[in-house]
């Protein structure tokens, strides 16, 4: 049921045009939220085990078996230990990247309806 003089419906809110509403727009907001906080977390982890395994910190005794494992390649011996703190840090950022991209719609979703 839409108003004359309003833009969107007065029972559930949906607007006259499709665009997001209020609700849907926090709910992508929320969702971007989430995951810069996943990605913060993922980064945080490794960097928080590749410096328990440096300084022998309390728990390195359970991480530098996992970290020190060696496999070859090209003719290097690689720990395996980098390799997945390298990740950990990549894929937390790409978490972060899409999260401030959700936010970011979200953003620019509230400004069209105000210019509007």
């Amino acid at each position: 049921m839409f108003h004359e003089s309003e833009g969107f419906c007065v029972r559930c809110g949906e607007c006259r045009d499709g665009r997001p509403t209020a609700a849907q727009r926090r709910v992508q907001s929320n969702i971007g939220k989430t995951f810069v906080l996943l990605g913060l977390l993922a980064i945080g982890a490794a960097v928080a085990v590749s410096q328990i395994r440096l300084n022998g910190a309390y728990g390195s005794m359970w991480i530098k078996p996992w970290y020190d494992e060696t496999y070859s390649s090209a003719g290097k011996t690689l720990l395996k230990g980098d390799d997945y703190v390298s990740w950990a840090e990549m894929g937390g950022s790409g978490l972060c990247g899409i999260g401030l991209l959700a936010m970011l719609v979200a953003r620019l979703n509230a400004g069209r309806r105000k210019a509007r």
